[in-house]
């Protein structure tokens, strides 16, 4: 402790009565503070009910402890300069991740229960009223009484709703209405798990289509050709991909399903039954997965086809599809209606 220049304490320390003082408002009749000296040793002073004050040397480290329960006041702490209350904590070890600077923790004379702890709550004064609380965030019991959770709460009309946000050790749960963007574009994941997209928010897809005659020439026999022809596919809807004919491009990795349907014919009778096989092109190369055959008997003989796949692709992916005659080369292959989606479902 220092003194002033006329032998006056710097620190202070008295008990104050009011009208509804009683020795109950002090622990065991006492209030402790323990305050570290320049030494090895603290000093603590001791006030009891009468206000009178001892003191003891008593620790080997240095520490500051304020100690009791009191109705009569809080403990405050206030300042126009930032940081108002200043914890620092000293180590010579940049690995001990195991220490915290400061401690909150919240005792109670009965057994606990799930959601008992402290938590911190962040509240707002100005020239006319207050303070009002905004917020929370707080580490509770969960499960057991070595276990817990972190959560955060909010204030609406002076009221504590509902955890929006808890880190369990089994996950994180969001509740109803828990935002990821802004009011206009964002997705919505509700409390049972239901994932709702609004504006320009939402996952990668890609979709195009015809319903005029797209004619490919396959020329040769067991040969891919990229179904591009004289006519041009129209675009459907993109997200987070673009659409060049005859190609949706897809601009994240991942994994994606793409699935599509064909129905085709010829320009002229082809002589004999040709087997036609239709299949899915990423940058202009065949995949295995996502093939379909069909056999074309003549000129009026429209055959139906489809296919689906689950494909691994690489950010800025060509995707397209292609057509081959297992039969014989130099026929006309006219698309008369055809569709093509690309959905990511997963990453890569």
């Amino acid at each position: 402790m220092q003194f002033g220049p006329n032998g006056d304490p710097a620190v202070r320390f008295q008990a104050h009565k009011d009208a509804d003082y009683s020795d109950s408002d002090f622990q065991d009749g006492r209030l402790s503070i323990d305050i570290a000296l320049e030494g090895d040793y603290n000093e603590r002073f001791t006030i009891d009910s009468a206000g009178l004050v001892t003191a003891s040397v008593a620790f080997l480290s240095p520490l500051l402890t304020i100690s009791g329960l009191s109705t009569l006041e809080q403990t405050t702490v206030t300042s126009p300069t930032y940081p108002p209350l200043l914890n620092t904590r000293t180590t010579t070890s940049v690995s001990d991740g195991s220490r915290g600077a400061q401690r909150l923790e919240f005792r109670t004379t009965q057994d606990m229960t799930d959601g008992f702890g402290p938590v911190l709550y962040f509240a707002g004064t100005d020239d006319t009223a207050g303070p009002f609380d905004f917020a929370g965030v707080g580490g509770v019991r969960d499960g057991a009484d070595n276990t817990g959770k972190l959560i955060f709460r909010l204030v609406e009309s002076g009221t504590y709703q509902a955890p929006t946000f808890e880190h369990t050790k089994t996950g994180t749960r969001l509740s109803a209405g828990a935002r990821i963007g802004g009011s206009t574009n964002n997705a919505t994941i509700s409390q049972t798990g239901d994932l709702v997209f609004k504006g320009s928010g939402g996952m990668v897809f890609g979709h195009m289509y015809t319903n005029a005659t797209i004619a490919t020439t396959l020329t040769t026999q067991n040969i891919w050709y990229a179904l591009d022809g004289d006519t041009a596919w129209t675009t459907g809807q993109v997200h987070n991909c673009t659409f060049t004919d005859p190609a949706i491009t897809v601009l994240e990795p991942g994994m994606y399903e793409i699935s599509w349907s064909l129905s085709t014919d010829f320009s002229a009778t082809p002589g004999s039954k040709q087997n036609i096989e239709y299949g899915i092109m990423i940058g202009g190369a065949i995949q295995n997965e996502g093939r379909a055959l069909r056999t074309l008997a003549n000129s009026t003989d429209t055959g139906n086809a489809c296919g689906m796949a689950i494909l691994d692709l690489a950010d800025n992916a060509v995707v397209s599809l292609g057509a081959r005659n297992l039969t014989s080369g130099g026929k006309v292959l006219h698309v008369e209606e055809g569709n093509m989606t690309v959905k990511q479902i997963g990453g890569t």
